[in-house]
């Protein structure tokens, strides 16, 4: 495995960082945080929330590490497949992103397909897959954890989860 982070590293130092985009796939849950909790003073809880059912609404988005800024989110209710995610990236995400980026995948079964690399090449862009299990190496997945901690920020406020999930990645822009 050290090999292949070790070869990854190498191939990614021979990319221009201005032409990178990282894609991947969150989800949020609508009862994502307590409304009502004791602690001490100045700690934060750290608890199960038990009993609640909600929703799940899965994203999907590319990540511009150098421009600081996502790209093409998308919010749906569900689980991500190959047909979805593949209109996605041919509807949304191609169309918006143009020609001469590399984009960087982790190695979800969905992400490996056939059709997923020839529409990446039909668009003029280089497909480049991280090492398994290295989410280290995947800024998107630090900035998954920023735009939740803002969607419960606006949840706190009274938004609507699909209101929320919309304004927090509107923070990021």
């Amino acid at each position: 495995m050290k090999k292949k982070r070790k070869e990854f590293l190498t191939k990614l130092k021979r990319i221009d960082s201005e032409k990178i985009v990282y894609i991947d796939e969150s989800g949020v849950d609508s009862c994502l945080y307590r409304e009502y909790a004791r602690s001490q003073r100045g700690r934060r809880v750290k608890t199960d929330i038990i009993g609640k059912k909600s929703e799940r609404t899965s994203l999907i988005s590319g990540w511009m590490h150098k421009a600081k800024k996502f790209i093409a989110p998308y919010a749906f209710n569900g689980h991500t497949d190959s047909t979805l995610f593949n209109q996605w990236l041919e509807q949304c995400f191609l169309s918006e992103l143009g020609s001469g980026w590399t984009i960087i995948l982790d190695n979800a079964s969905f992400h490996k397909g056939a059709k997923t690399k020839e529409l990446v090449e039909k668009a003029g862009c280089d497909l480049l897959y991280l090492p398994p299990y290295s989410p280290d190496f995947n800024p998107i997945e630090n900035q998954w954890a920023i735009l939740k901690n803002h969607y419960k920020t606006f949840k706190q406020r009274g938004y609507e989860h699909e209101d929320a999930i919309n304004a927090s990645f509107l923070v990021r822009l």
